[in-house]
């Protein structure tokens, strides 16, 4: 139901959406920053829904693996091996995680957005 890829480019997007709402912000592009803030909500329920889904039959994937490859494994790239092996390891988990935590700080720009001064529904038009 979820496919991998998918789950790759709505992780992506929950991710990165953060970097372009900081130069739209100084730009005063209220309008784009409220869609790219959808866009990103929206990526970030389906990671969180991908974790809850992939959790109910989520095999883990070191469980042949012996105590010397995952210690190889784990001292790869600089001693950053281990953390990559525990992700992977907990991937729904770690879907789940990062969903959660990535739209906790979409919607809570999205509530900052909407209380500042010049936002155009508080801002006085000519009428």
């Amino acid at each position: 139901m979820f496919a991998g890829r998918i789950i790759l480019v709505a992780f992506l997007i929950s991710f990165v959406a953060a970097f372009p709402m900081a130069a739209l912000a100084k730009l005063g592009r209220i309008r784009t920053i409220r869609a790219l803030m959808l866009v990103a909500a929206v990526a970030s329920a389906y990671c969180i829904a991908a974790g809850i889904f992939l959790s109910a039959d989520w095999q883990d994937p070191f469980a042949t693996a012996t105590t010397d490859e995952l210690t190889r494994g784990a001292v790869s790239s600089g001693g950053r091996g281990g953390i990559i092996i525990l992700v992977i390891r907990y991937w729904p988990l770690a879907l789940i995680a990062f969903g959660s935590y990535f739209g906790l700080h979409q919607v809570q720009a999205l509530r900052a957005f909407s209380k500042r001064k010049d936002h155009p529904s508080t801002v006085p038009g000519p009428n």
